[in-house]
């Protein structure tokens, strides 16, 4: 008996879609005419790239309130427009093309002044702004451009998503306990010795917790490739992709 795939959940493209594209697929669903095909792609893009761009706008000294206002209104813009069809793959990478697009949006709305009229008629899009600014404000003051900025925070963003899809494959299969004790070990946050403590609570051998923790390894490198995949427009631009993520990861380093 074949086991049915599971349903989207709220705001997720099916399984086969989400995984398996490699030609802006993502993309140009979100562009199509409302459907229920559309959304999902249009609320993945938005997940996305909210908080990179959130983060661009404070780098180029808006406020924290001009900054939460602009954003919101930029992916409502987006909504209603479905301007996202007008990106090509053969003019670059989606984010280069969606961060031209804020620039030409922010400039615009500062032009016209029309705070009060942002998203008429729309339901605003809900953003844990708080948090964001959590994030941001906790960090040392560093010269940063803002579009290096905005390609560490989406670096840092593909990141948490592939590590989210490892945490929740495990958790279907009852492993959520085993995923939390692991993570130390996956993101590099574990302190010298703390294997052995792990691996007892695991109830594992030394080399059963080493496998583990490689075989763990393996699972998150895979799904931050599929990650990066859904953007680029052809399997061979993927290693060069990932390039860039580290390059704008190593500005953690600098």
């Amino acid at each position: 008996m074949t086991t049915p795939t599971p349903a989207p959940a709220p705001g997720e493209l099916p399984r086969d879609a989400r995984f398996h594209t490699t030609s802006w697929t993502v993309v140009v669903e979100a562009g199509a005419q409302p459907n229920t095909d559309a959304d999902h792609a249009m609320a993945m893009l938005i997940e996305r790239y909210w908080f990179p761009l959130y983060a661009y706008a404070k780098r180029k000294g808006a406020d924290p309130e001009f900054a939460r206002d602009l954003v919101q209104s930029f992916f409502t813009h987006v909504l209603e427009k479905r301007s996202v069809a007008a990106a090509d793959p053969e003019r670059g990478r989606f984010r280069t093309f969606l961060l031209t697009c804020f620039d030409h949006f922010a400039a615009n709305e500062h032009a016209k002044a029309t705070a009060a009229k942002r998203g008429a008629g729309v339901a605003p899009l809900s953003f844990d702004f708080a948090e964001a600014d959590t994030r941001t404000s906790i960090e040392p003051a560093d010269s940063r451009t803002p579009e290096r900025e905005f390609e560490r925070r989406w670096a840092h963003a593909v990141l948490d998503r592939a590590l989210a899809r490892v945490a929740d494959e495990l958790a279907g299969g009852g492993r959520r306990d085993e995923f939390e004790t692991l993570r130390p070990f996956l993101t590099g946050d574990a302190a010298r010795g703390d294997a052995k403590e792990a691996a007892a609570r695991l109830g594992k051998s030394a080399g059963a917790f080493k496998v583990a923790v490689h075989r763990l390894r393996k699972r998150y490198g895979e799904a931050l490739r599929e990650e990066v995949r859904a953007t680029v427009t052809a399997d061979e631009d993927l290693d060069d992709e990932i390039d860039r993520l580290f390059d704008a990861l190593r500005e953690d380093d600098a």
